[in-house]
């Protein structure tokens, strides 16, 4: 009788399947997406504004013809477009985020403007870029996790490895010999973040030049990164958080977020 019973319910399994064809809605969203970050680094600063796409294959739709002002105090600054790279626009060479004012970023393209405002994040976690020796490659690994709990000062890394002066390299070969590797102290601790899928392992030799920088964040910019990870990074593991919207400091609807972060940079060697 149990043969039975199990029997039928492998049947009922596979004879419940019907094909069903869904009518996707494949309307332009035309959402402004923009993408601002400046520090306090005395260059050139890029604001990147785009489209949103219907797939996460599409290429970005980018914005040219948009009028970008930057309002620092009394002074307004106002970036161009780049003639190589339209929809990248920069402030001048002589740019430098100052702590304790209020920016004000505004953004017009065709009949709609575009508004946010950030002061700039200070204040570091005290941490250095871990790694480890592998005896039986002979290389060294990175040892950070996706991310870790810090209340106080939320901070993002972004290290750079580099290792293509080591060897005689072509054009084939040089992509193969550096990493960018990101990595993030955040306020909240997520269930999705401790089952996260697994990153890729990045082994390198000893000498690899190692160029870290450390951007303090906002609670704010910290919490827009963290919707980010969950949406992107964070998905896929064992625990997934219901699906949300990443949230956005600008007015009208536009999506993205705008920050202004101190940075500080550090040099290391690989096994020195």
């Amino acid at each position: 009788m149990k043969k039975l019973i199990l029997i039928l319910f492998v049947i009922s399994c596979f004879s419940c399947e019907k094909e069903a064809n869904w009518k996707l809605n494949n309307a332009p969203l035309n959402k402004i997406v923009i993408e601002a970050l400046l520090t306090n680094e005395q260059r050139a600063q890029t604001i990147k504004i785009s489209q949103t796409v219907q797939s996460l294959n599409d290429s970005a739709q980018m914005v040219s013809g948009a009028l970008v002002q930057l309002i620092e105090g009394s002074n307004t600054i106002d970036l161009k477009e780049q003639v190589k790279k339209p929809g990248f626009y920069d402030t001048d060479s002589n740019f430098c985020a100052k702590p304790n004012v209020v920016y004000r970023l505004l953004v017009k393209y065709k009949d709609k403007s575009y508004t946010a405002s950030a002061v700039m994040a200070t204040g570091f976690t005290n941490k250095t870029f871990q790694y480890s020796y592998n005896a039986e490659m002979k290389l060294y690994k990175a040892d950070w996790a996706i991310a870790d709990y810090q209340p106080l000062n939320p901070t993002m890394w972004e290290v750079y490895l580099d290792w293509t002066y080591l060897y005689g390299l072509s054009d084939t070969t040089i992509d193969s010999c550096n990493a960018k590797l990101n990595y993030f102290s955040l306020p909240n601790i997520d269930v999705s973040q401790v089952f996260a899928p697994e990153n890729e392992k990045v082994y390198f030799p000893k000498g690899t030049i190692i160029w870290i920088r450390q951007y303090a964040l906002s609670s704010e910019y910290a919490e827009y990164i963290r919707a980010l990870l969950l949406e992107t990074k964070w998905r896929g593991g064992f625990l997934d958080s219901q699906p949300a919207n990443v949230p956005s400091n600008f007015s009208n609807g536009a999506l993205g977020f705008f920050s202004v972060c101190s940075v500080t940079n550090s040099l290391q060697y690989a096994g020195y």
